[in-house]
């Protein structure tokens, strides 16, 4: 069955449940509570690591339900009745299926949500925070808060002669200007005497502060800032440099060295060791609190180290489903997944290169990474020219024909099973085969193709591929790799915001399912879901309708995609605003 022929299908399945109940197109109208007299309020500022309260909103009737939610700068600030566009539901984890749902929140430096998953303050796009209640069918949110990262000024000791002192920002500073007029709000002593700070300037990441008169040998250093009468020091639209908890302080030193204080600061970098292919971390030296890490891989290779996590750049797990990966230790010998959970990739060290993150209280390291071709078993002495020669040996004669056959056997093989068709290679003369110690059936094609069914396997493991021809047999080693089945349930659905029941899809909406039809270009297979604003037959008849219409949209703009299932939801508050959900997803062979 073809997509267009599915989808048609799906069409009329959904139209005729809507005329069976006497339904129109138009969505229905849920009976309406009393409205919320005052909309509940969030505690500000918003800083990550610190804690926000919400106070609920004041209702005549019924009760009201509330949960978290992440908005970017797109959406409305203002107090609504209605869920604001590109606002989502703020999870504990990217695993984790339950929004949060407590009135107090400790703001983490990673948000995790359906579309939104990236670190606060690290993002050139300024999030807020909002707490939305649900009582019956009306909606109260709260005004929004944005939410802000403070970053913390780290003191590096002066060498002898200086005329300055400069503060490292903790998780680096994008300053808007070269120079600051933030004088009054820094106090500075050395050798127990207070200086007059001429200037205050940038560089890079830090702030350095300009006095007259040379330091010498031995001398301490001592620096304050408390935000006062100057302006605040931005670093761009999501951070800002924090009030020094302490002094920073620090000794003059004949060739340089660091210091620390007010915050924790990497005293030493960072780093990982490999040994036979085992990589250990070494999460390095830190002022305070407790360093926490994960092993990530790249598309691309970074050779410098970084305080963010490159784009390019996704955690790792040794298991489809499994947690990330932060081991002390973890073997680059064996196949890992790579990305979120839910939407990993099965690759190989040798396609990626690989690296350590590491994060403490907000401030981030990511050391540079190492290509996965440099992580072989072992490294043989190189051979002489002539040496290499001899070494070579022709490919065997009964083998040649099959060879571009074997480039489909790389792909992994779900452990429930599957067929496999060889389209390339010719394998006139074949008699039988086998997978492990299993016949199996094929199909021999008139140009020499074959099809053969491969049985189940355990997760993890491989099997032999066992060919029989008129002339011999040939083994191919560890040609099936089995591996864990996808988890439907568990891939990501992405909201498309139009309600459930509207019959026109506008071009914005039409551009978010062009989108999720693209999330991924291996992606063979959509799955939609319909939110239903009641479970009455009608309403659950005209949100399938909008979710089918959905789904045929983005299988007219990838034709690729199969549709599998419209699934049919009750949920009031996503049938208002984001009444279809979409899966893409590639399915198990």
């Amino acid at each position: 069955m073809t997509s267009s022929n599915t989808f048609k299908k799906l069409l009329s399945i959904g139209a005729a449940m809507l005329l069976a109940v006497g339904g129109s197109l138009t969505s229905a109208t849920s009976a309406s509570a009393a409205a919320a007299t005052t909309a509940p309020v969030v505690s500000s500022p918003a800083l990550v690591g610190n804690t926000v309260s919400a106070t609920p909103g004041v209702w005549p009737s019924g009760t009201a339900t509330g949960k978290w939610y992440v908005c970017d700068s797109y959406s409305s600030t203002a107090v609504a009745t209605s869920v604001p566009g590109q606002c989502n539901e703020l999870y504990t984890s990217s695993s984790n299926t339950a929004p949060i749902t407590t009135s107090t929140l400790t703001i983490p430096s990673i948000s995790y949500c359906v579309t939104i998953c990236t670190s606060f303050g690290n993002s050139s796009t300024a999030f807020t925070l909002r707490w939305i209640e649900v009582n019956g069918s009306d909606i109260s949110a709260s005004a929004a808060v944005p939410i802000r990262e403070g970053r913390s000024l780290s003191l590096q000791n002066p060498t002898v002669g200086a005329t300055s002192v400069t503060l490292g920002v903790s998780n680096g500073c994008n300053f808007a200007s070269s120079s600051l007029s933030a004088f009054s709000d820094f106090t500075l002593i050395v050798g127990g005497t207070a200086k007059t700070i001429s200037s205050v300037t940038t560089t890079s990441s830090n702030v350095v502060l300009n006095f007259s008169g040379a330091v010498t040998s031995g001398q301490t250093i001592s620096v304050s800032y408390t935000k006062s009468i100057d302006p605040e020091i931005s670093c761009g639209p999501t951070s800002f440099i924090r009030n020094t908890t302490s002094a920073l302080t620090g000794t003059v030193s004949s060739g340089g060295g660091g210091g620390g204080g007010g915050g924790y600061t990497m005293t030493s970098p960072a780093s990982y060791s490999i040994t036979n292919n085992v990589a250990t971390a070494n999460d390095g030296v830190w002022s305070g609190g407790t360093p926490t890490r994960f092993w990530v891989l790249c598309d691309n290779p970074h050779n410098t180290p970084a305080t963010s996590i490159h784009m390019d750049c996704y955690p790792m797990a040794l298991t489809q489903n499994g947690s990330d990966e932060r081991g002390t230790t973890v073997n680059l010998a064996a196949d890992v997944w790579m990305g979120f959970s839910g939407t990993r990739t099965l690759v190989s060290f040798a396609s990626k290169y690989f690296g350590l993150y590491v994060q403490n209280m907000g401030t981030q390291y990511v050391t540079a990474t190492t290509a996965g071709p440099a992580l072989a078993a072992s490294v043989a002495e190189p051979l002489r020219a002539l040496d290499a020669l001899r070494a070579l040996k022709p490919l065997p004669a009964a083998v040649q024909p099959l060879v571009p056959g074997f480039l489909a056997l790389n792909k992994p093989m779900a452990s429930l099973g599957g067929k496999v068709a060889l389209s390339a290679g010719d394998f006139t003369g074949l008699t039988s085969a086998k997978i492990g110690d299993k016949a199996i059936d094929f199909s021999l094609g008139t140009t020499g193709n074959i099809s053969f069914t491969v049985p189940q396997g355990q997760a993890g493991k491989t099997a032999d591929l066992v060919l029989t021809f008129t002339t011999g047999s040939i083994i191919l080693q560890d040609a099936i790799k089995y591996v864990a089945p996808l988890d439907v349930a568990k891939v990501g659905v992405r909201p498309i915001a139009i309600a459930a029941g509207a019959k026109k899809i506008t071009e914005e909406v039409a551009g978010q399912i062009r989108q999720a039809a693209f999330a991924n270009v291996k992606n063979d297979t959509i799955q939609c879901v319909a939110y239903s604003a009641s479970n009455s037959a009608a309403a659950k008849a005209a949100a399938q309708l909008t979710a089918v219409q959905a789904c045929g949209l983005a299988v007219k703009a990838n034709p690729s995609l199969k549709v599998v299932d419209v699934e049919v939801i009750v949920d009031k508050l996503k049938a208002r605003t984001q009444g279809v959900g979409i899966k893409v997803y590639k399915a198990d062979i």
